[in-house]
């Protein structure tokens, strides 16, 4: 399996998690099929693009990409209304944080970044790096995987979510 396969489905599983675990009623749901969509899925007309990084726990960063191999992509490109980032610690624990996309725009417009990089992909990403308690506001939750098999079904913090969004 390619590293870019690995990170896809990586990714989807976090996509998942959110879908299964932190929506109320994901009535609507709408999941775009291909690589290369403007988002990666929307309820209720909400358009989000979800993240889940490996590193921060340890960086103290976020990374928002804006660009590879030269052309624009990820929040650049995205169609979507809400990043969900995931912080996701080797113990299999989460932090989630879902961020108004015009956010993230408007903070690498005022410069609110700690750093302009290259990277990934061989090099080929740009992206910007936030000092992650730049976004406390936004957090919503943390859970551990064993959380999941609540018979409630709902482990996210719906009071912390409903404060940016109109469920």
């Amino acid at each position: 399996m390619s590293a870019f396969t690995a990170d896809l489905e990586f990714g989807h599983k976090y996509e998942d998690i959110f879908i299964s675990h932190c929506l109320k009623n994901p009535v609507g749901l709408d999941r775009p099929v291909g690589k290369f969509s403007g988002y990666d899925f929307a309820v209720n007309g909400i358009r989000y693009e979800v993240k889940a990084d490996r590193q921060t726990y340890k960086t103290g960063n976020f990374c928002i990409e804006t660009a590879c191999n030269g052309k624009p992509s990820g929040l650049s490109m995205t169609q979507a209304t809400h990043y969900v980032y995931f912080v996701v610690f080797p113990s299999g624990f989460y932090d989630i944080y879902v961020i108004p996309t015009a956010t993230l725009t408007a903070m690498i417009v005022d410069k609110k970044y700690n750093r302009e990089m290259r990277g990934g992909d061989g090099g080929r990403s740009q992206f910007f790096l936030f000092d992650k308690e730049l976004f406390n506001e936004y957090k919503v939750d943390g859970k551990s995987p064993d959380a999941m098999d609540t018979t409630e079904g709902i482990v996210c913090g719906f009071e912390a979510l409903e404060e940016h969004h109109p469920f």
